[in-house]
């Protein structure tokens, strides 16, 4: 929602760079099979670090004062 209501990024690009994650996630996690829950772990630590700096960097666009 922040990036397409306060940075002003169209409802599709926003979608495109989610489904592109994602098929990124799924490919990563297909080619290593082998270590499932290393990867799963790896996986949510970065989303989690991008996440807070997005947020960090953002979320004061969102907040109405």
């Amino acid at each position: 929602q922040i990036m397409a209501n306060e940075l002003k990024v169209p409802h599709v690009v926003v979608s495109s760079i989610y489904m592109a994650v994602q098929a990124i996630i799924v490919v990563g996690y297909i080619m290593c099979l082998d270590s499932g829950y290393r990867y799963l772990l790896c996986t949510i630590l970065l989303l989690s670090l991008i996440y807070v700096c997005f947020m960090r960097r953002y979320f004061g666009l969102h907040q109405s004062i």
